[in-house]
């Protein structure tokens, strides 16, 4: 059953749909945190670029709290891609674009129930390289009333 698990969350992943146009969010700015809830509101997602480092980078950080208590302290994201520097080390957030989900099932292959419905929020962060050449990166985030995921999008 777990193979299976892990099967569906990689198919779902791949039907996820990328929004193309991105505006910026008041909180942004405002210079506020963008945060993320869950359809419960107990679990929480907070990004922030991080504090100015001595090279003048600028990470983007997240952080996830339950029920208002803190379960990930301010945690980097950054994409390493080979020969080239690591997207995401120093960025700014250009925009972003939340959705939500109440909609979506898939069918159990056993179980008491044959089918599953599934709710969450979605967060993504349009972010921009403040160095040349200004490459663009995604970070997707979802939350759910039992956990939250991640992801990256590379934009063409």
């Amino acid at each position: 059953m777990k193979k299976k698990r892990i099967q569906f969350f990689q198919i779902a992943a791949g039907f996820l749909i990328l929004f193309a146009g991105f505006n910026v969010h008041p909180a942004v700015a405002q210079g506020q945190e963008p945060v993320l809830q869950s359809p419960d509101g107990q679990i929480e997602v907070a990004f922030t670029t991080g504090e100015e480092s001595d090279s003048g980078a600028e990470p983007v950080l997240y952080s996830v709290s339950y029920k208002g208590n803190l379960l990930i302290d301010a945690s980097g994201l950054e994409l390493h891609l080979e020969g080239e520097a690591p997207l995401g080390s120093d960025v700014r957030i250009a925009g972003i674009n939340r959705s939500e989900n109440n909609t979506e099932t898939y069918q159990l292959v056993a179980g008491k129930t044959s089918s599953v419905a599934t709710r969450y929020n979605t967060l993504s962060l349009e972010l921009e390289e403040n160095s040349e050449p200004g490459c663009r990166l995604v970070i997707e985030a979802r939350a759910y009333n039992d956990g939250v995921a991640l992801r990256y999008l590379l934009p063409e």
